[in-house]
């Protein structure tokens, strides 16, 4: 009940009107399905135009109440790459848009497949360390992680998720979990899901979906600078949320996703073996019967 009624006050699908926050996630989701369309193999002439509509619609509202703000320049821009395929002139529709002409920060983009020596060694060597040394971690070390875990993939590419990062270990001591290491961490990270971000009760999972993605990524990104990290769940009852998030001043609309502790690693360090199950006991192959066998198969 706790997190229903949180999803129903604050899911810009459910409340009118909406903030500008709000307002800002539906723009993302709307032009993020034009982006796409224009992504597929062979778009159909002039797919989605009421859609595209719709959108100039929620766009000029949005500029109209709040300005010209990097959301609406993205949306922008995702039309005048439609109307570039379509041979339409949409985007004259738009306030704004000759601000927004050269900036191409949405639509599509052409990119090369990515070669690593061996990606598997550094995806299988991240660790949860528990081993700090006391040399301090830079803040400009944690904003480079975050920039990194912004690639995380998000539902419409609503970007949901944010990182409250605390300078003072003492902050993890509101998590359970890290007794006899946390006071040693030179970060305290809280990963949070904000539930503006969201709509319908189809969605109701999804804050922690997009948290669950945004959070491994962060991790690699910790992992990809040196650095030791060790998720910590937060499985707290209402109660002990609604505490902690007044104490940190997390509002109300965003859950938090889990902790994280941070620090400085020495030359080697003992971690937990963590032996992993049989990936044969983690992967079923199927096939639906109605449905035609792929060349690939086998």
């Amino acid at each position: 009940m706790y997190d229903a009624g949180r999803m129903v006050r604050y899911s810009h699908g459910s409340v009118r009107p909406i903030s500008q926050a709000q307002s800002q996630y539906r723009i993302r989701k709307a032009y993020h399905g034009i982006e796409k369309g224009l992504s597929l193999p062979n778009p159909r002439y002039r797919f989605g135009l009421a859609k595209v509509h719709n959108l100039i619609a929620m766009v000029n509202e949005h500029i109209r109440k709040y300005g010209l703000d990097s959301t609406a320049a993205a949306a922008s821009s995702a039309v005048l790459a439609y109307d570039e395929v379509n041979d339409t002139d949409l985007a004259d529709r738009l306030y704004g848009v000759h601000q927004t002409r050269d900036l191409r920060v949405g639509g599509t983009e052409v990119v090369m497949p990515m070669t690593f020596a061996d990606p598997a060694t550094f995806l299988k060597s991240r660790r949860s360390v528990r081993q700090f040394t006391d040399e301090p971690v830079p803040r400009s070390v944690i904003e480079q992680a975050v920039a990194i875990a912004q690639n995380a993939p998000s539902v419409c590419n609503r970007q949901g998720c944010k990182v409250y990062a605390f300078d003072n270990p003492e902050v993890l001591s509101l998590q359970p979990g890290n007794a006899g290491f946390g006071d040693t961490a030179a970060w305290g990270l809280i990963v949070t899901s904000d539930l503006k971000a969201f709509s319908t009760s189809g969605e109701r999972h999804q804050a922690w979906c997009d948290g669950g993605m945004f959070a491994m990524s962060l991790l690699y990104g910790l992992h990809a600078l040196k650095l030791g990290a060790c998720p910590l769940a937060w499985t707290a009852s209402a109660r002990r949320d609604r505490s902690v998030r007044k104490s940190l001043g997390i509002p109300d609309n965003e859950v938090i996703v889990m902790f994280i502790a941070v620090g400085a690693v020495g030359d080697s360090y003992v971690v937990a073996k963590s032996a992993r199950k049989d990936p044969r006991d983690a992967l079923v192959f199927g096939h639906h019967p109605g449905m035609p066998v792929s060349a690939t198969r086998n």
